[in-house]
């Protein structure tokens, strides 16, 4: 996305949501717990993941985590809508983190509020005179690159899109048995052989976690 920068803020459906820079450390239990509450996130949109990839990937970057909070005139608590990870240490912003590790950019959002959060970044590289934005990592029937690409336009900016790569997905059964037992007898083979090569190599360990809490000391 490329800017404009002297254009006016023209969001017209309703009051935008607060966006400011939190510090990861007192963001990341809030954002922990709206993971957890929304269906379908990825595991890319965790605060774990960010945590783990800044530790080993991350010391080119400045990271800058943008927290989405209902308006100020709403009275009582500002829960958390959102969260939208940011690299703003190159030329012009981008998600934060590396394509070629994670299948999508890392941005979580509570279901609806994809509008809004678009707009509010929008606004937020306005104020900063950013000359553009790389959304990279976004599922093309994702609703935030459809509001991404909306709200570019309303502001006067230029969105480009192009297919970065395909994601391979698959339905798993409910065991890893029942999983080699649907492979082709020709994949199943191959993957025994590559199993046997691996422990044959060293100490093989697996571990497994089940909730956030066992993730967290994993």
């Amino acid at each position: 996305m490329s800017g404009a920068p002297d254009g006016e803020p023209v969001f017209e459906d309703g009051p935008l949501p607060l966006i400011t820079s939190e510090p990861f450390e007192a963001l990341a239990p809030e954002w922990a717990a709206l993971h957890g509450e929304t269906a379908g996130a990825l595991p890319f949109s965790h605060p774990l993941w960010h945590d783990t990839w800044l530790r080993h990937c991350g010391a080119a970057v400045f990271p800058v985590f943008l927290a989405l909070r209902p308006p100020a005139d709403e009275e009582g608590e500002a829960p958390l809508l959102g969260v939208i990870p940011l690299d703003a240490g190159g030329t012009q912003p981008r998600f934060l983190g590396d394509p070629d590790l994670s299948d999508h950019s890392g941005a979580l959002m509570a279901p609806g509020q994809e509008g809004g959060a678009a707009a509010a970044l929008i606004e937020w590289l306005m104020e900063d005179l950013a000359a553009g934005f790389e959304a990279w990592g976004l599922p093309a029937s994702g609703p935030l690159r459809a509001a991404l690409v909306a709200a570019a336009g309303r502001y006067g900016w230029t969105a480009t899109e192009a297919q970065e790569a395909v994601t391979p997905a698959v339905e798993l059964p409910e065991s890893w048995d029942a999983y080699v037992a649907m492979l082709p007898k020709k994949h199943r083979h191959e993957l025994r052989r590559k199993l046997r090569n691996l422990e044959r190599a060293g100490e093989v360990g697996f571990e497994s976690a089940a909730g956030a809490g066992e993730l967290a000391g994993a």
